[in-house]
């Protein structure tokens, strides 16, 4: 798998600072105008970063963190609209054959 020039820094960038990058480091960089977008790619290629817990009060100190190693991508079902309602909520979508707003 061919990763773009962009991925391969913000790769570096994970792997410079002992996988941990807040957002505040990221616009330092040239990546910092599409960070989100690069990260979001890497997760489709299998690399796993989680979402940060979000620091409402010091928004340049959300921290990304890479677990290192390529992992398996592993593709949800797709939601789909049906004709009965869950029982507990109302929902009238599913993804799969679980509720999509309960699950």
């Amino acid at each position: 798998m061919k990763l773009t020039p962009q991925e391969e820094q913000c790769l570096k960038l994970f792997r410079d600072n002992d996988n941990i990058v807040t957002t505040g480091m990221f616009l330092k960089t040239t990546l910092s105008a599409e960070y989100r977008k690069i990260i979001s790619l890497l997760r489709k290629k299998g690399y796993e970063i989680p979402a940060p817990i979000l620091n409402r009060s010091q928004p340049g100190l959300n921290q990304y963190t890479l677990i290192e190693g390529k992992m398996e991508h592993k593709k949800k079902a797709p939601i789909i609209q049906v004709s009965e309602q869950c029982q507990k909520c109302g929902s009238f979508y599913r993804r799969g054959e679980e509720c999509n707003v309960c699950q």
